[in-house]
């Protein structure tokens, strides 16, 4: 009895116009979801830079070496324009800001060395059979405003920031999770950091999540 009531109920839930609303509503929320990986995303990442060539001011600084590995976050989007066969190019915008604990310009408890970045570019993906990972590089340029070459004012102690522009290749790799949400996986970044007249190559790490965004 109790078996022929869980059967019947089953048919009439199944035959519910609810019941199927809803789960055409879902089918539909994916559908969206899916082709959205052609158009828009947001990604948020954590992120470590590598900056090199740094002159010593002083006799002796917090990094020796003339680097400096600040740590921070980038927040970006991009917006997928157009496909050639299996390549999508889209426009990339991103920024973000970086910290670090030890100075390569001056002694390591004087201000902390910071780079705030603002980068566009251009990148291109692709879809490959492989756990359908999204392998993409692009290339981009922006703004950099940096204390790493010369962090605080001598006579004031005031922290000083100064802009320049930078330039950067990235190369990474997107794992999808759900229809709508993937893992960056890795991101590696290579480019130069323009400050005062100087060029400071920077390297960077990166990993985080991407959302796609069904419009």
């Amino acid at each position: 009895m109790n078996l022929r009531n869980s059967l019947l109920s089953r048919r009439l839930v199944s035959r519910s116009p609810i019941f199927r609303s809803s789960f055409l509503a879902v089918v539909s929320l994916f559908g969206l979801a899916a082709a959205a990986r052609a158009q828009t995303s947001v990604y948020g990442t954590v992120s470590v830079e590598h900056v090199t060539g740094i002159q010593c001011l002083q006799t002796i600084c917090g990094s020796g070496d003339g680097t400096t590995n600040p740590l921070g976050g980038f927040g970006g989007g991009w917006y997928d324009f157009h496909s050639i066969g299996p390549v999508r190019l889209g426009i990339d915008v991103r920024a973000g800001s970086t910290v670090g604990n030890k100075n390569a310009a001056t002694y390591f408890n004087t201000a902390r060395p910071r780079v705030f970045s603002v980068l566009g570019g251009v990148r291109a993906s692709l879809g490959t059979p492989i756990f359908h990972l999204h392998p993409y590089v692009e290339g981009a340029v922006g703004l950099a405003k940096s204390n790493v070459t010369i962090p605080e004012d001598a006579t004031t102690g005031q922290v000083v920031y100064h802009s320049g522009i930078q330039y950067r290749g990235f190369a990474g790799v997107d794992l999808p999770l759900l229809p709508a949400l993937d893992f960056r996986v890795v991101e590696l970044g290579a480019g130069s950091l323009r400050n005062l007249g100087n060029n400071y190559p920077i390297e960077s790490i990166s990993s985080g999540l991407v959302l796609h965004l069904p419009f």
